[in-house]
């Protein structure tokens, strides 16, 4: 029969070894994440007139910040940008959207107004080669392709341009997650065959295994499905109904990859399992004592 002094020493264990992974959890870093893209990520174009001023959409990254921290994640946005498409001191953010933009938002991000893959990309890995290590990506939103669908770019180019970005983001870290999103095109039909194209391209690349490693993994974020009638201020760019639709699907697969290990939540429940088992027989010990 266990000693209730060995049930103690079993019982102290199992709360010492739960408190060393909540403190683990407390102290560990933020999670940096970059969203990297085009005028979709970087925000700015018109949401309107208010007394003959023209005000700024933030993109689908102010909604999304607020749902991590709301969530109760810990993250920095990083990236080479903080401004939207204009300086919001000459195009105002709309304040009744955004009341938040100018305190406790995090502005930095990777997106660049009206540019193919390309020339995301070239910036993207400047910055990432010169990245500190306390910046580098733990998670990565990629949203690239609607100017190079539109612009008539070889899906072949725009891959390669894709796996140069992908490559990049590994070599600072190569546990990063990737969030790879798919478009949600313009709203033409003339249009609609080149973004179809596209999206396949996309959702070929997120599911083939070659573009993956044991650490790496790319998860598709599908925008597409779902996504509002009236999502689009101008047939192409999300007014604050499409930017909270790509911020959900965006969370969604945030949250998704930051669930704790199999191994880690066994643990986990092992201990917590511990602790109750040795609680419920020092109890039973007290009252047979009794």
């Amino acid at each position: 029969m266990t000693s209730p002094i060995t049930c103690a020493r079993i019982h102290l264990n199992a709360v010492s070894a739960l408190l060393l992974l909540a403190v683990t959890a407390a102290t560990a870093p933020a999670i940096n994440i970059i969203a990297i893209g085009d005028s979709i990520t970087q925000g700015g174009n018109s949401s309107g007139v208010t007394n003959g001023t023209k005000l700024a959409y933030a993109s689908y990254r102010y909604p999304l910040f607020f749902q991590l921290t709301g969530a109760g994640y810990d993250v920095d946005f990083v990236g080479p940008q903080n401004e939207t498409r204009t300086p919001t001191s000459y195009w105002p953010i709309n304040t009744a959207l955004y009341p938040l933009y100018a305190t406790t938002f995090d502005h930095d991000h990777a997106g660049y107004w009206g540019q193919t893959s390309a020339n995301i990309k070239t910036p993207v890995v400047n910055w990432l080669n010169t990245v500190s290590a306390d910046q580098a990506p733990d998670i990565a939103i990629i949203n690239i392709g609607t100017n190079d669908a539109a612009g008539g770019v070889a899906v072949a180019t725009f891959t390669a341009n894709l796996q140069g970005i992908v490559a990049a983001l590994r070599a600072v870290n190569p546990d990063v997650t990737l969030i790879l999103s798919n478009l949600a095109g313009i709203d033409k039909p003339e249009y609609a065959a080149a973004f179809a194209t596209y999206n396949a391209a996309i959702a070929d690349f997120a599911a083939n295994p070659a573009n993956s490693t044991p650490t790496s993994g790319i998860v598709l974020a599908d925008i597409k499905s779902g996504l509002p009638d009236n999502a689009l201020y101008d047939l192409i760019h999300p007014n604050e109904i499409g930017e909270a639709h790509l911020a959900q699907v965006y969370f969604d697969a945030i949250a998704a990859s930051l669930v704790p290990e199999p191994a880690a939540l066994a643990l986990l429940a092992g201990v917590a399992t511990l602790a109750a088992v040795v609680i419920l027989r020092r109890r039973s010990h007290a009252r047979s004592s009794g």
